[in-house]
């Protein structure tokens, strides 16, 4: 699911990381994993964040949260309703989802609190430079977090402070915490990142995932630092394994690699998918071609990995319906993955996908994949 502007602020983590570790004389084989630790917790600073969706009135996701909503728009008073109405049209007019854009960018700090957060966007040259000594600074982002959000992000969260969200908070800690115990047990022998690794043909950055349980994420799962990511309670024990899939494979599916590059100008020809992509609904994220190529990449391996891992899909209404069925290069993706038995040859996906888009999946044949996943 999309993340920030510019996908480098997470795609490059895995490169850092290998040349580091290179650097040091370690081999390539050195950097993947054996298993995987699991982390589950929550956190306020992203409660805030998430909720931010709804909290500008945003017609998409008020319905999700509309008693929350009520709650704390009768105490709006007029500078944040000024401030809510801003961050409601940036959102509207870059494309970027809120809460994604925002967890995304704190996540490379360590407090969980609203006072923490705050202190974070006071000092957002600090913030930056975390960002930019882990090798991951955007200058996109840094210039729409300054030039557009800061100051009316600083207003709502405040406003948060004092108003008692984190009280308010209270009154979901009993589902959140259920599910956690519940979650601890599920994913306790689910290991995703040999998984992962062993089909994709790159090492995460850790064996260790930590998965935040936010009430407020819906409808979105979040990609956050490293090995971290954001899901919601209210999501069954095998949909939070496939969020856990899928935020996984973001960071390394480096849309800067030549390859991916290419495929972007392949597929940028192909009529299907360009008709897909111009008439998707904007809420959904994924507004720049290389962010929709990238998700659809990201969905296809997600679905793909999760049966492996003992997940029963119906794919066909998935590559139908989600997100009002705009992800078609993810359907014929999947197909092909699935009719190649992909991983099955020591393949990695850079050279899976270098090989499919000269034939398979080249310029006008990706509806004819598409359809063979939905029929």
């Amino acid at each position: 699911m999309e993340q920030l502007l510019s996908r480098s602020i997470l795609g490059v983590i895995i490169m850092v990381a290998v040349l580091s570790i290179s650097l040091l004389g370690s081999s390539p084989e050195s950097l993947f994993h054996d298993g995987t630790i699991w982390e589950i917790k929550t956190s306020d600073k992203f409660e805030a964040l998430c909720f931010l969706n709804a909290l500008t009135g945003d017609p998409f996701y008020v319905p999700h949260y509309q008693r929350d909503f009520d709650h704390f728009s009768e105490l709006f008073t007029p500078k944040v309703s000024r401030s809510l109405r801003t961050l409601f049209t940036v959102k509207k007019y870059s494309g970027v989802v809120l809460s994604a854009f925002l967890s995304s960018l704190f996540s490379v700090e360590n407090s969980e609190s609203l006072s923490g957060l705050l202190e974070s966007i006071d000092e957002s040259e600090k913030l930056f430079r975390i960002h930019r000594d882990y090798g991951i600074f955007d200058w996109k982002a840094r210039l729409l977090f300054d030039g557009f959000l800061k100051r009316n992000l600083k207003v709502v969260v405040q406003f948060l402070i004092d108003n008692d969200f984190e009280s308010y908070l209270d009154r979901n800690r009993a589902v959140v915490n259920y599910r956690k115990s519940q979650l601890t047990k599920y994913l306790n022998d689910k290991d995703i990142v040999t998984l992962i690794e062993t089909h994709v043909g790159v090492p995460l950055a850790s064996n260790r995932i930590t998965l935040f349980l936010v009430y407020f994420t819906d409808p979105h799962g979040i990609s956050l630092f490293e090995t971290n990511f954001i899901s919601s309670p209210r999501y069954g024990d095998d949909i939070i394994l496939r969020n856990a899939i899928h935020e996984m494979l973001h960071p390394i599916v480096d849309m800067s690699d030549p390859v991916l590059e290419n495929a972007v100008r392949v597929w940028k020809r192909d009529p299907f998918v360009m008709e897909r992509f111009r008439n998707h609904d904007r809420n959904f994220g994924y507004n720049t071609f290389d962010g929709y190529v990238e998700e659809n990449i990201v969905r296809a391996l997600e679905l793909y990995l999760s049966e492996k891992a003992g997940v029963s899909i119906d794919t066909v209404d998935y590559f139908l319906n989600a997100d009002g069925g705009m992800h078609v290069l993810a359907g014929a993706l999947y197909t092909e993955l699935k009719e190649q038995n992909f991983g099955s040859t020591g393949e990695t996906l850079i050279e899976f996908i270098s090989r499919i888009i000269e034939v398979e999946l080249r310029a006008g044949e990706v509806e004819q994949a598409y359809r063979r996943a939905t029929k």
